[in-house]
């Protein structure tokens, strides 16, 4: 890595968001998550990185992105705790977002925005700009996320259309004060889903913009990755 610093984006403080990334095993991925990440136009005021038990070396690859970036990239590790196939994804991103609101807190840092993103994509450089432009268009879009191409044998393939009103847990943005009024990340088997609805059933649009584009490195169906590698023990 090159020896330099990249701050996050404070430009404007209607914009800032925090982020979230589970993963678990992630060494093939995190390089090109993280440059994609820190090159965005936007970027976030503090990114949270959830291990849940990692042993490979995307340990070591966080500690040295913290190293090279800065302290707005933080790092939480959890001990998994073995064979549960239904609610674990959803704590271990709940304790993600329940430390970096608690953090937020602390070190009085603002945001308007909390995002989740899965630790097998690379985003567009625009990705977060451009969403946080359509929540500055539409005060009761509450949930929004973009479109996801596949690579499937060095071959993109677009995601499967989906209505226009299901945003995608892998790369999801949320609104502060939908967060708050949906009480925050639901333990679920479909966390993201319980979410959605709740937003809905509060007057919240629920929004996927396809030309933003978020790029699922591992493809579609394969059989590793942090939920399927999870599943499979």
């Amino acid at each position: 890595m090159k020896d330099k610093k990249i701050e996050p984006n404070r430009n404007s403080r209607s914009r800032q968001y925090i982020l979230i990334t589970p993963i678990k095993n992630e060494e093939v991925n995190l390089p090109k998550l993280i440059h994609s990440i820190v090159n965005q136009t936007l970027k976030p005021v503090l990114w949270v990185i959830v291990d849940d038990g990692s042993v490979d070396s995307s340990p070591t690859i966080i500690k040295d992105a913290i190293k090279e970036y800065g302290n707005w990239i933080r790092y939480i590790r959890l001990e998994s705790n073995g064979r549960d196939l239904g609610l674990h994804l959803a704590q271990v991103i709940k304790k993600g977002f329940d430390f970096a609101v608690e953090y937020c807190k602390k070190n009085q840092i603002s945001y308007n925005y909390l995002g989740n993103v899965d630790g097998d994509l690379m985003l567009e450089h625009t990705f977060f700009e451009n969403i946080v432009k359509e929540f500055e268009k539409d005060p009761k879009l509450g949930i929004a996320s973009g479109g996801t191409v596949f690579i499937i044998k060095n071959r993109e393939i677009p995601g499967e259309g989906l209505p226009p009103d299901e945003p995608s847990g892998g790369h999801m943005v949320i609104r502060k004060k939908c967060f708050e009024e949906c009480g925050g990340i639901p333990i679920s088997y479909a966390w993201d889903s319980v979410l959605k609805a709740k937003a809905r059933l509060r007057g919240w649009k629920t929004r996927r913009f396809e030309e933003n584009i978020a790029i699922e490195m591992r493809g579609a169906g394969s059989a590793e990755g942090y939920w399927k590698e999870f599943i499979q023990k």
